[in-house]
């Protein structure tokens, strides 16, 4: 008895656990400045009290950080060990049979796949945008090509502010901008599910198991 109201008290805090992962949104912010020469990317969970940011510098230099309750603790990120760990699977995988998934990808999978996109897209759509920035491409074409697009869509985006100053005599990006916005989970997880129980995906599905039962996927 006592280690069955041990058992039922690990399960019950993983699904309180579970369920506040799932129902609690995270929100992103992607600011961005040429001054600074760097992009970040920030989510934050909890109302805040957990944050993880990766900065880019445009000289490829990184940086990842998370912070709980104001502690702030910055992780090193090695590419080195993240390419031995890829050749690593690479030669596991050489040495067993695969099923080629690109065989099973048709016309009705591909539909599927796009509807998944849609509805994600939808969800993940930015609540926020602030742009300003002199954009200039080194063909003059492309560049009147993004400021007429700017021009046609901008009045669909009056509640954000986007400003954007074509630039046809140099290649050139300067301005920053800021991108907000909020994810939750559960939206991803049902649209995942209703992905994999469609008709096409579980035929596919079905004829891989066929093919290499219990084979590894390429």
């Amino acid at each position: 008895m006592i280690l069955l109201n041990i058992l039922l008290k690990i399960l019950l805090i993983f699904i309180i656990l579970l369920s506040i992962i799932i129902l609690i949104p995270y929100k992103y912010i992607i600011n961005g400045n040429s001054d600074e020469s760097k992009v970040d990317i920030s989510i934050l969970w909890l109302f805040g009290m957990l944050k993880l940011t990766f900065v880019k510098y445009i000289h490829h230099k990184e940086e990842l950080s998370i912070s709980l309750f104001n502690l702030s603790k910055n992780i090193k990120i090695d590419h080195n060990k993240e390419t031995k760990a890829k050749d690593k699977i690479k030669e596991k995988s050489s040495k067993k049979k695969s099923v080629k998934l690109g065989d099973h990808i048709n016309k009705q999978v591909i539909q599927e796949f796009f509807l998944l996109l849609k509805k994600a897209s939808k969800k993940l759509k930015p609540s926020y945008i602030f742009v300003d920035a002199r954009i200039g491409f080194n063909d003059p074409m492309y560049t009147g090509l993004l400021y007429g697009l700017y021009c046609q869509f901008s009045n669909l985006y009056r509640k954000h502010i986007i400003n954007i100053q074509p630039s046809f005599a140099e290649e050139v990006f300067d301005g920053q901008f800021s991108i907000r916005g909020s994810v939750w989970v559960l939206n991803y997880i049902i649209y995942a599910l209703g992905f994999l129980i469609s008709k096409p995906i579980r035929n596919e599905i079905k004829l891989i198991r066929k093919e290499r039962g219990g084979a590894q996927y390429v």
